[in-house]
């Protein structure tokens, strides 16, 4: 091999070695980038919900100390729809068709579940606010979630509205609605 021919093998060895550096030292490096940034971004997300547990530590409270013993979904359903009902006739409502039972939300992955009725009441208006404000009591974990008021066209002292209520609860764990099973097969 003659030195002209060493020298640019010498020239190309070492631009192999260059960009070879080069590229492995980018996806080296992007790597370790967003590996930086996912350990920046997480620790940033710990601090941020860090300085917010004072803050939800009195949510926290006030749910563990206002929470109802868990119910299954079937007699959730009934006392909410006796309490509606029980209520309209305090307040002097008439409830107009049928209470309609919307789809209750349960989900093994959740931690409360929810039932809600639909209705459609009469009554003066003075009336159906002072029942909405009966209903919705969020220590009861029961809301009113929707509300439509429509003037009644054939008497002008009274309101239709069309409401939605909703209850939140706890469900009963796996082994508390087997037990329930139990006792009720036993019967």
């Amino acid at each position: 091999m003659s030195n002209r021919e060493k020298k640019m093998l010498g020239v190309l060895l070492l631009m192999a070695f260059i960009l070879g550096n080069y590229f492995l030292y980018e996806s080296v490096y992007q790597k370790w980038l967003k590996k930086y940034q996912a350990q920046t971004e997480f620790a940033s997300k710990n601090t941020e919900l860090a300085s917010q547990a004072p803050k939800n530590q009195n949510e926290i409270d006030w749910l563990q100390g206002n929470q109802k013993p868990s119910e299954d979904v079937y007699s959730k359903r009934i006392s909410l729809n006796k309490y509606v009902e029980s209520s309209l006739s305090r307040f002097g409502l008439q409830r107009v068709g049928k209470l309609t039972l919307l789809n209750d939300v349960t989900h093994v992955a959740l931690a409360y579940h929810r039932v809600r009725v639909q209705l459609k009441v009469v009554g003066g208006e003075k009336a159906v606010y002072g029942w909405v404000n009966d209903i919705h009591n969020p220590k009861e974990f029961r809301g009113v979630t929707s509300l439509k008021v429509i003037p009644d066209g054939k008497d002008e002292t009274k309101v239709n509205a069309i409401i939605v209520v909703e209850e939140w609860f706890k469900p009963l764990s796996p082994e508390e609605l087997e037990s329930q099973t139990e006792d009720l097969n036993s019967k």
